[in-house]
């Protein structure tokens, strides 16, 4: 387009400037010196003849102040005509002034009479010829001045899109680039234009013949190209370029041509290559994350059923990696997930897949595995490889890894079954409390069954209302009384009461654990706002809440519809997450969610306080009101000095931060005393009460209000 721009320039280039014109002019009427006179908004000479040049300003504007002759005041005029008179020696003693118009500007011949006169009727024709000649002249210079200014945005549009324009002629093989087309090669403008093949070795093999065939596809088919693909500049820069084309068929030279843009989108490509890896990998270790080992999942299986190779996985955990944290702090935590995640990188092929699925868990993807053998020899090094020896701080800590391992199409031959059955492998292996790896064995398969049985009556219990809540109090130490409970599932399996952990498969299915926490949420929120019900002092309610239900639209929403429903004796809420939910949440959506939800009166407690990597950072990023210590941090303080230091350090950040601090796990009068001169306030633990039915929580409450004193261990 650019080349079609600067041959219309040219051509304009030579048509006839005003100094010819004025020249014609004086020829055509065999007059004096003649000149050109544009009148607005002064006279301004735009074109003179020969003999014309030498005119001077005080003449042009005598000249301009005369009339004018009009062509119909000239029929019938038989007499030469002289002009009007000036005050100036010859020529410039007579003028004719002889108005034009041409591209909406007015202008006049100032035409200078010879002593002889001119003949009316060749003045006649002359202005008629003339107006027209002028018109198109001025048309001219108006296309002269649109197509400059075309051809500077052209350009200043190429070098900010950094787009150039191409042309291949179709029948001799020309090649046409536009001045960007050099720079984006790293060559100059101006340099010869280049070959077909030239152009094309631009391109990195092997896209420099799939481009040829691409191209020769197009010139023959006329359909659109639009490919990107890798260059290497005449400089050795590597590039990436966006390459258009389409066949341009025969105009006015008769010539088909193939005709494009080629555009620099390296920044582009490189963005998107940054944004597709932090997406698809995990920032800690630098190994694929969850979606990416999913995807390639799917596609080894797809693969498998074409080349009947076969597939597996491997499914590996990093034992007490909590206990790594709690110990020897969140850095050393983070160095063991990548000291695990390298030795896992060089045990495998360079084919097979290791990614981080989870908090402390790996998966290992084998691929094309032609024989048993191969299976067994990669297998065997992974084996070999599960004692992982962590040098932190002076010293060195042994870390074990638990491996599971299932076989398609051995063992499944889908994702769901493969992973239910490395799954089994896995927790097989960790309960031996060692490092090791086992391969799926049917037998293994009878945990699964009973955990298939559980479901089932798990759901039925759920549909029967024999999953409900129950409430461990939440007591301030200094009045004695109860200023909460929190709603904890339990199964009432006929006489038997089952805690969440006996059926905490049912809890972590994500469906069904989500319909067993509305059920309970919804019926904690009735009963306790029953209890409330002309209470002066407002009992509150603590729930917890997975991730996966925190993402649930209906999950909020149920429980800020449900809290409107009973009004003003609803209890004050508060959504109790632990860290894990927050480190399943790299993108920050659940974040979002947690903030929303407080924006419209839903507290929230970080739950195990001290036990994960980053607490702190979640204090400062969330709206947290409440922390939970971690019960572990209770267990035997009493004797254990160091855990009555880190105890104090954790209620003194409570205090420092204005959050309410709650106490898990007190069971003996010693330990709440110790949590009483540490400077606790509120204990949830068995010293004080289990979990107890609402009825139960009714008569502690009636006995309360009653003014008796909490009985020691209710329930």
């Amino acid at each position: 387009m650019l080349k079609y721009f600067n041959a219309a320039l040219t051509k304009l280039g030579r048509a006839q400037p005003f100094d010819h014109l004025a020249g014609m002019a004086q020829l055509a009427l065999d007059s004096g010196p003649v000149a050109l006179v544009d009148l607005a908004p002064a006279p301004t000479v735009i074109g003179c003849s020969d003999d014309a040049v030498s005119i001077c300003e005080q003449v042009v504007r005598m000249a301009c102040d005369v009339d004018t002759v009009e062509v119909g005041d000239l029929d019938g005029v038989g007499l030469p005509l002289t002009g009007a008179a000036l005050p100036f020696e010859p020529p410039w003693n007579a003028v004719l002034v002889l108005p034009m118009v041409g591209g909406g500007r007015r202008l006049a011949f100032l035409v200078f009479v010879p002593p002889s006169g001119l003949e009316a009727r060749r003045v006649a024709h002359f202005v008629t010829a003339a107006r027209r000649q002028v018109a198109e002249n001025a048309l001219t210079q108006r296309y002269r001045s649109d197509l400059k200014r075309y051809i500077m945005m052209f350009d200043h549009l190429e070098r900010t899109a950094n787009i150039g324009v191409w042309e291949c002629d179709l029948v001799s093989g020309a090649m046409f680039w536009s001045d960007e087309m050099f720079r984006i090669h790293d060559r100059s403008p101006g340099e010869p234009m280049p070959s077909v093949s030239d152009a094309l070795n631009y391109f990195i093999a092997p896209y420099n013949k799939q481009l040829e065939k691409l191209l020769l596809s197009a010139a023959v088919t006329s359909d659109p190209l639009d490919v990107t693909m890798p260059i290497r500049t005449a400089s050795g820069r590597k590039r990436t370029v966006r390459v258009i084309a389409q066949r341009q068929h025969a105009d006015d030279d008769g010539t088909d041509r193939l005709a494009g843009v080629l555009q620099d989108v390296t920044a582009a490509h490189e963005a998107n290559e940054r944004l597709w890896w932090t997406a698809n990998h995990d920032a800690l270790t630098r190994l694929p994350n969850r979606a990416l080992f999913a995807d390639r999942f799917r596609t080894a299986l797809d693969r498998r059923r074409r080349t009947k190779h076969d597939v597996c996985l491997v499914l590996v955990d990093v034992d007490d990696f909590k206990q790594v944290n709690d110990t020897l702090g969140h850095a050393a935590g983070d160095r063991l997930l990548c000291l695990v995640a390298e030795r896992l990188r060089k045990t495998v092929r360079t084919n097979d897949t290791v990614a981080r699925t989870g908090g402390d868990e790996f998966s290992i993807l084998l691929e094309d595995l032609e024989s048993p053998g191969a299976l067994d020899a990669v297998l065997e090094r992974i084996r070999s490889n599960l004692d992982i020896h962590l040098g932190w701080d002076e010293q060195t800590v042994l870390v074990n890894l638990s491996a599971g391992a299932a076989v398609a199409p051995e063992h499944g031959d889908n994702e769901h079954d493969l992973t239910c059955a490395a799954d089994l492998a896995l927790y097989r292996m960790k309960e031996q409390r060692r490092s090791a790896l086992a391969l799926y064995d049917p037998s293994f398969g009878q945990a699964q069954q009973e955990r298939a049985q559980l479901m089932v009556a798990a759901r039925k219990a759920l549909r029967d209302g024999a999953i409900v809540p129950h409430y461990q109090p939440q007591v301030d130490i200094a009045s004695g009384r109860i200023v909460g409970v929190e709603a904890l599932a339990r199964w009432i399996d006929g006489d038997e009461v089952r805690t969440a952990t006996e059926f905490s498969c049912a809890l972590d299915d994500h469906e069904l654990g989500a319909q067993i926490g509305l059920a309970v949420v919804d019926r904690a929120i009735v009963e306790i706002a029953q209890i409330n019900r002309g209470r002066e002092r407002k009992l509150a309610l603590a729930v917890n809440a997975s991730a996966g239900e925190l993402l649930r639209d209906s999950f909020l929403k149920r429980i800020g519809s449900r809290v409107e429903a009973v009004g003003r004796d609803a209890a004050p809420i508060t959504i109790e997450i632990t860290e894990g939910v927050v480190f399943d949440d790299p993108h920050g959506r659940l974040a979002q969610e947690i903030h929303e939800a407080n924006r419209k009166g839903i507290n929230f407690s970080l739950d195990d306080f001290g036990s994960g990597v980053a607490s702190l950072l979640h204090i400062s990023t969330l709206p947290i009101s409440e922390l939970k210590v971690d019960r572990r941090f209770v267990i035997n303080v009493e004797h254990d000095l160091a855990k009555q230091k880190v105890l104090r350090g954790i209620i003194e950040v409570a205090r420092t931060l204005g959050l309410r601090l709650i106490v898990e796990g007190a069971e003996t009068a010693e330990q709440v005393r110790l949590i009483t001169e540490l400077g606790g306030r509120y204990i949830q633990g068995h010293y004080y009460s289990r979990a107890i039915p609402f009825e139960a929580l009714q008569r502690l409450l009636a006995e309360e209000d009653a003014g008796m004193p909490l009985s020691v261990a209710a329930g």
